[in-house]
């Protein structure tokens, strides 16, 4: 739907989308929109990881100071698989040990001795942002491992890289 264009807004029903990235894909249906102040992933539908999952993503305030609701309820997780996405994805930070001893770099002069106070890092530019939301997993499992009943539950504000200002709570 095209017909509020005019003020930045438009909506689009998504009868099949497949997803891949990491060796996990996702296939699924859902409701898009966005407005100047929202995006939107309504009446979400679909398969992931071994399950069946429905839920919504919104995020309010984008472009100013983003607050990020996610619902997601999911029957099942089969975790290696999820694990072994995580592997592939994962990255060394720069200047971090691992990736100092295979590059062959040599550590910082003006890093901070034991003992001595580390530096501040430089205030972010980007403003705080929020997250709240709830996701619900009915089973999940492992060749060594399984858990039913999973329930993941967060609203947190003043989210920042220094997570100087982080306030809320987070309940597993």
């Amino acid at each position: 739907d095209l017909s509020r264009i005019s003020e930045g807004a438009a909506s689009a029903d998504i009868k099949s989308v497949s997803l891949e990235a990491a060796g996990l894909k996702a296939d699924l249906a859902m409701k898009f929109s966005f407005d100047p102040k929202q995006v939107s992933l309504t009446g979400i539908e679909g398969t992931m990881l071994g399950g069946k999952l429905t839920g919504l993503l919104k995020a309010r305030n984008y472009a100013t100071t983003p607050d990020i609701r996610l619902e997601a309820d999911l029957s099942s997780v089969e975790l290696e698989k999820l694990l072994a996405a995580n592997e592939a994805t994962l990255v060394e930070p720069p200047g971090s040990k691992a990736g100092a001893k295979k590059s062959g770099a040599k550590p910082s002069a003006s890093a901070a001795k034991p003992g001595e106070p580390k530096p501040k890092a430089a205030p972010s530019s980007s403003p705080p942002m929020s997250t709240s939301g709830s996701v619900k997993i009915g089973e999940a499992r492992h060749q060594f491992a399984s858990a039913k009943d999973i329930s993941l539950e967060w609203d947190l504000k003043g989210i920042t890289p220094s997570l100087d200002s982080l306030g809320g709570f987070a309940t597993l």
